[in-house]
């Protein structure tokens, strides 16, 4: 390709609310431009990069036997609506009606659609186990896009599909989209963990989200020291420490103080410690009411309470609701005296306290001294909060939780019959009986896959392409290229590269300074950058991207490097 004939040039700067890396490098080199906030084009550049990076995946699919579909981007809308996932997207998701009248959802996801596919055929345990897989654009309305292609509102995925027989062939069909998994991410050049996550509005209970260690990532997760313990942010558990208490049951008492509105200055102002204190927030669940109650040291995760509660929709509860419910301004709200139609979750930090302190649901008034039964009912217990760095393994015992920042890259998820049993999807087993399907579903996104390896492949002067990724893989950088004799030669190894099967961006510009078109070779990443000038003369300097010095190779040794 002729640089002076490319659809997407270089450009110098970027707008100032371009915050990550990928976002940055990836619009200055030319491969992307925003259409409109979280839409996005790929340009010839990133074209080819995605091109490859979905070659990639797709070959991994079909060695595990997955075969290649496509379906419609528009939903019928009762087949969201058979497993309320309508309801679990909520905002997110976008509705239309066409002009006959019928509702549709825009897919955000399609293990729906998927199953009622599978319906069609009839089958039978011979046909099992079938795995499916597509390449499809999806619309997720995302309240805050960022990051460029980290975080988009459209996008297309590569989703996978599983139907299995039993829980069991279920089990060993997950670890081949597993370690398929891990596969991908080495041939894309990535470094994955693999950690237990949040199945969010998919469905199901066990899953693995692969991370990718970045500054970049919006999510985080949990690695054992000691042993091979990982989660995410939203399905860690770890131990705590007790702080030392007195046993002896205190009667309950008052303290006044409108400017206390936290358990930082309730602490502080009683002298007593944080983990004496109790955090209570109300949360709406579906259509109940929730205390949410936490030791004041820790904070709580929405992610396992919402997961707890078997609740579609989890948010924070208005002040108005609030004072409405408690009579209480935010900051003041505790456990005494709520409404019944409140139910009260505590988590399993607050379940061996005594004498503890918490809101009172007037506003200026904390208790302190609070005992189970004696003041209030014991509530309902579970692992509700989030674990902080250096929080004890529960797996092993013995290590510390080290938290990491990093990009969700891909997801594998083991619906079980989450989406079958309300779709009715059946097969004959071998006794002719009507059987209901065993599912998973294994998601990766391609422009994320490319913002991410841009995430983990870059220095301060631009991307650097892993080879099989690289949208080209030499960059020909011509100079006084004015020189008929400079420029026939540039000419003529472009030909030669070219017939050699060798992809290459040639930058033909006659008034271009070398300086300019040396940055823009480092910006956009090629593995080699091959120089012709009227220095070289009989050679060639090359020099891999990756590398501080260039080479001088004759046009066999070129072509050996570049062909090895």
């Amino acid at each position: 390709m002729l640089y002076s004939k490319l659809f997407g040039k270089t450009v110098k700067s970027v707008p100032s609310n371009f915050k990550e890396e990928s976002h940055k490098l990836l619009y200055k080199a030319g491969f992307i431009r925003q259409v409109a906030s979280g839409r996005y084009a790929y340009l010839p550049l990133g074209y080819r990069v995605w091109d490859k990076i979905q070659d990639v995946i797709d070959e991994e699919m079909e060695a595990v036997g997955s075969q290649r579909i496509n379906t419609p981007i528009f939903h019928p809308i009762e087949i969201w609506k058979s497993t309320n996932r309508d309801a679990a997207f909520g905002g997110e998701m976008h509705i239309i009606d066409d002009h006959h009248g019928a509702t549709f959802a825009i897919g955000a996801t399609a293990e729906g659609l998927m199953v009622e596919l599978a319906k069609e055929f009839n089958l039978s345990y011979r046909d099992l186990p079938f795995y499916i897989h597509q390449f499809i654009g999806k619309f997720r309305d995302e309240k805050r896009p960022r990051g460029g292609l980290l975080r988009v509102r459209e996008f297309t995925m590569k989703d996978a599909y599983s139907f299995d027989e039993s829980e069991e062939a279920l089990n060993e069909t997950y670890q081949k989209f597993y370690d398929s998994y891990i596969k991908i991410a080495e041939r894309l050049d990535l470094k994955v963990h693999p950690v237990l996550a949040d199945s969010g509005a998919i469905g199901g209970d066990y899953n693995h989200e692969f991370i990718v260690e970045s500054p970049a990532g919006e999510g985080g997760a949990f690695l054992c020291d000691a042993c091979d313990y990982a989660a995410g942010e939203e399905r860690a558990s770890a131990t705590f420490e007790d702080y030392k208490q007195d046993k002896e049951q205190k009667n309950i008492e008052e303290y006044w103080d409108e400017t206390v509105v936290n358990c930082e200055i309730l602490a502080e102002k009683m002298g007593v410690p944080l983990q004496a204190t109790t955090k209570t927030i109300l949360f709406k669940a579906d259509d109940i009411f929730v205390a949410a109650m936490v030791r004041g040291d820790y904070d709580i995760n929405e992610a396992k309470l919402a997961r707890h509660l078997g609740a579609d929709n989890l948010e924070l509860a208005s002040e108005k609701d609030i004072f409405k419910l408690t009579g209480a301004k935010v900051g003041f709200m505790g456990p005494v005296n709520l409404p019944e139609e409140i139910k009260v979750v505590a988590d399993l930090t607050c379940e061996n306290r005594t004498n503890f302190e918490a809101g009172g649901n007037k506003t200026g008034l904390h208790l302190y001294n609070l005992n189970y039964e004696k003041d209030f009912p014991t509530p309902e217990f579970a692992d509700i909060r989030n674990v902080d760095d250096g929080d004890g393994c529960k797996e092993c015992g013995k290590g510390k939780l080290k938290e990491i920042k990093g990009i969700e890259w891909g997801h594998c998820f083991k619906l079980d019959q989450f989406y079958s049993t309300p779709h009715k999807a059946t097969f004959k087993n071998k006794e002719g009986e009507d059987k209901i399907f065993w599912m998973g579903s294994y998601g990766i996104g391609l422009g994320r896959s490319v913002a991410t390896i841009v995430e983990t492949h870059h220095d301060e002067n631009g991307i650097i392409w892993p080879e099989n990724l690289a949208p080209y893989k030499v960059h020909l950088v011509g100079l006084n290229l004015d020189d008929d004799k400079v420029s026939k030669k540039a000419s003529e190894l472009y030909e030669t590269l070219k017939e050699a099967g060798i992809e290459v961006l040639f930058d033909d510009r006659l008034t271009t300074r070398a300086g300019e078109k040396f940055a823009d070779a480092d910006l956009i990443g090629c593995p080699f950058r091959v120089v012709v000038s009227a220095k070289t003369d009989k050679s060639f300097e090359t020099k891999r991207r990756d590398e501080e010095k260039a080479k001088d190779y004759s046009l066999e040794e070129l072509l050996k490097e570049l062909t090895s």
